[in-house]
């Protein structure tokens, strides 16, 4: 199933729905998570309960940016201080820089994806094999050209 959105309201619905449907690994990759909804209490929430549902859970981040994600999602900086065998966050090297879009993957399975950061159209698509291995293939190459950057220690050491 595809459906296809056009706002920031239902970007950030959509999100948590595919984050609902993750049973073992989430990836995701953005700008700066500023327009996901990773600052609010829901997504705190729903991150929360994928993390608790199994000790093997897991959650991949690559960013070009992560200082949004430190100064404005405590929330997020408090799962990462509570499950830091289970969250890795990384930014971009410039290698990767130049990718424009945006999603968030389940299972390699289901995902939203955004076409373009300076446009809020997306789609959300669940059960959908062939789309999820091509991007999970797409995050791979996106993690292969980023380093670690944000952990659960202040001093990210």
């Amino acid at each position: 199933m595809i459906r296809k959105l056009s706002g920031i309201n239902e970007i950030q619905l959509a999100i948590d729905q595919i984050i609902g449907t993750a049973r073992r690994e989430l990836q995701i990759f953005d700008g700066n998570l500023a327009e996901g909804g990773f600052g609010s209490p829901a997504r705190f929430q729903v991150l929360r309960r994928f993390l608790l549902a199994n000790r093997a859970n897991r959650i991949q981040i690559a960013l070009h940016d992560t200082d949004y994600l430190t100064r404005s999602c405590a929330r997020m900086m408090t799962l990462l201080r509570q499950f830091p065998h289970a969250i890795e966050i990384h930014h971009t090297l410039p290698a990767a820089r130049h990718a424009s879009d945006a999603f968030v993957l389940a299972d390699a399975l289901s995902y939203w994806r955004r076409y373009h950061t300076a446009d809020p159209r997306s789609e959300l698509v669940f059960n959908d094999d062939a789309g999820g291995r091509l991007l999970r293939s797409r995050f791979e190459q996106i993690w292969e050209a980023s380093e670690a950057s944000v952990s659960a220690t202040l001093l990210g050491i």
